[in-house]
């Protein structure tokens, strides 16, 4: 079972759980080029009617959620 799941928290915006554990695991390994991409392309795909979905945003939404999660 994927470690978000156990742990009760929401994915982040424009995610899955999946996503999440996805753009965490890049992020955490140093590639946050790699999951802040990752979060651009995912919010494209499942909200594309989001506005400022840019590399800053997605940047500032991961960092928050990390804040707010752990």
């Amino acid at each position: 079972m994927p470690y978000l799941a156990t742990r009760k928290v929401p994915p982040i915006y424009g995610t899955t759980l999946s996503g999440t554990e996805t753009i965490l695991s890049k992020w955490l390994n140093g590639d946050k080029e790699a999951a802040i991409q990752y979060l651009i392309i995912s919010i494209k795909v499942n909200a594309p009617d989001t506005p400022c979905n840019n590399e800053h945003m997605a940047k500032d939404t991961i960092e928050k959620w990390i804040e707010d999660n752990y």
